[in-house]
């Protein structure tokens, strides 16, 4: 019985600690974001559509043609991490996307390279 609960105990304190690397909790990252992104390397900026709903990720970069899915990787100190995955236009695959909610209505998006050099910033504003 003290194993059991020595056990539990433990699991608890790492559900806790990883904020159960779960999508469940994420729920007001739910909505249509929208912004201007930034490239730091070719001093560019592009439009960005950010869709989340129920731990479903889409992006849109409408200026760059560019349409893809994002993966849900973890949810560590606030900050969701996706892996990027284009399907349609002629943008980098496989980006990692870092998002934090900064107010109630704004989020961080930082995107990474692959290799994870970092690529771009935006703040993205709750469109509905």
């Amino acid at each position: 019985m003290q194993k059991q609960i020595k056990l539990l105990f433990f699991i608890a304190i790492f559900l806790i600690s990883t904020n159960g690397f779960s999508q469940s909790n994420l729920s007001n990252f739910n909505g249509t974001w929208t912004g201007q992104g930034y490239q730091f390397d070719l001093n560019e900026t592009w439009s960005i559509i950010l869709r989340i709903e129920d731990g479903k990720y889409k992006i849109e970069y409408p200026s760059l043609h560019c349409i893809g899915d994002l993966q849900f990787i973890k949810n560590e100190n606030g900050k969701i991490y996706l892996r990027e995955k284009i399907s349609s236009g002629d943008c980098i695959t496989n980006g990692i996307l870092i998002l934090e909610k900064s107010v109630d209505n704004k989020l961080i998006f930082k995107w990474a390279y692959p290799d994870g050099k970092p690529g771009s910033t935006a703040e993205l504003i709750k469109f509905y």
